[in-house]
């Protein structure tokens, strides 16, 4: 009860909070202001355009240049910048020289990062910049957006940190951000994990790789990317450790997610064209489940496998669906 009472309280404080937040308007002549929770005036209109607040900051616009106000409309940052985006962990991003094209999208200038008194921790030098997270920011140079697939792409990216300092060199075609302390980077389709201090953890082998929640990597080699439906399809799957150590050998036609630490894992399957709504998919082979140490705990001879919940899972043996437990066993629905 006592557990319910503290999960009730704070979720009564968050909604408080947000109930309190500060909300932009726009008055007839068209400039912005803000009230408060009430529907009360706390800055009259006089900006040209005010954006949502995140970290009790919000962007404004004046003719156009932008910078930041607190709540009470007082200009913490100065109005000069080309464009910024909105505060992530006590940072925000910063571009000079830039301007918005015929079509209404944003190219050119520079970009860095300030912080909440608005001092340049990063100068603007940069093509974009990432949010600072966990002490770093991605960075990129020779990139640019491209309107056609409401994308910034191309350049190379590498990561910084708050001072600047290089990280990670500026030499790949994608990082991603930082998780549990890895880095997935790219290069010409291929992509590996660097740790944070950016030393490598695999080699840039694989075709695709994810960081799952709770530690392990799924990843391919040998698939292809279906750009339409954003999906991996065909070659072998397998799991790393969060330090690039191999867990289960990169040797299935599938593999799906780990649930209540098993996941299914699938031999034979094979890519199949024009035969489901959702375009291709995998079809074929047995199924079977691997334990987070890669271990084969329920042997692969299912013809379709599902996710377990609450300690259960649906398969199909010999055409017929039945329930698993987590030691393989047939049970009672």
């Amino acid at each position: 009860m006592k557990k319910i009472t503290t999960a009730l309280v704070a979720c009564i404080v968050a909604l408080s909070v947000q109930a309190q937040q500060p909300t932009p308007f726009k008055d007839a002549s068209e400039k912005y202001g803000i009230k408060d929770s009430d529907g009360k005036i706390v800055v009259k209109p006089q900006f040209d355009f005010i954006d949502e607040f995140f970290e009790g900051l919000a962007a404004v616009r004046v003719g156009d240049k932008y910078g930041f106000i607190d709540a009470a409309g007082k200009i913490v940052v100065q109005i000069k910048y080309s464009l910024v985006g909105a505060y992530v962990n006590g940072y925000a991003g910063i571009n000079k020289g830039g301007d918005f094209d015929e079509y209404g999208d944003f190219e050119g200038g520079k970009w860095g990062l300030i912080d909440r008194r608005g001092k340049e921790v990063i100068p603007p030098a940069y093509d974009m910049v990432g949010d600072y997270i966990d002490g770093a920011v991605r960075v990129n140079k020779g990139g640019a957006y491209d309107g056609y697939v409401d994308a910034f792409t191309g350049g190379k990216w590498g990561v910084v940190d708050i001072t600047g300092k290089q990280i990670i060199p500026l030499q790949y075609d994608q990082v991603e951000n930082e998780f549990k302390g890895v880095y997935i980077v790219r290069n010409n389709g291929k992509c590996g994990m660097l740790n944070k201090a950016g030393r490598p953890l695999t080699a840039l082998t694989y075709d695709d790789m994810f960081i799952l929640e709770m530690g392990l990597v799924r990843v391919n080699i040998g698939g292809q990317f279906d750009e339409v439906w954003e999906i991996v399809y065909g070659g072998k799957w397998g799991f790393l450790d969060i330090n690039g150590k191999v867990v289960a050998p990169v040797k299935y036609d599938d593999a799906g997610f780990f649930h209540e630490g098993l996941a299914k894992i699938n031999i034979g399957a094979v890519k199949t064209e024009g035969e489901s709504k959702f375009g291709a998919y995998m079809k074929g082979g047995k199924w079977g489940y691997i334990d987070e140490r890669g271990t084969l705990v329920i042997p692969v001879v299912y013809e379709d496998a599902g996710d377990f919940k609450d300690g259960k899972a649906s398969v199909k043996l010999a055409g017929k669906n039945i329930l698993i437990n987590k030691a393989g066993k047939q049970i009672n629905p």
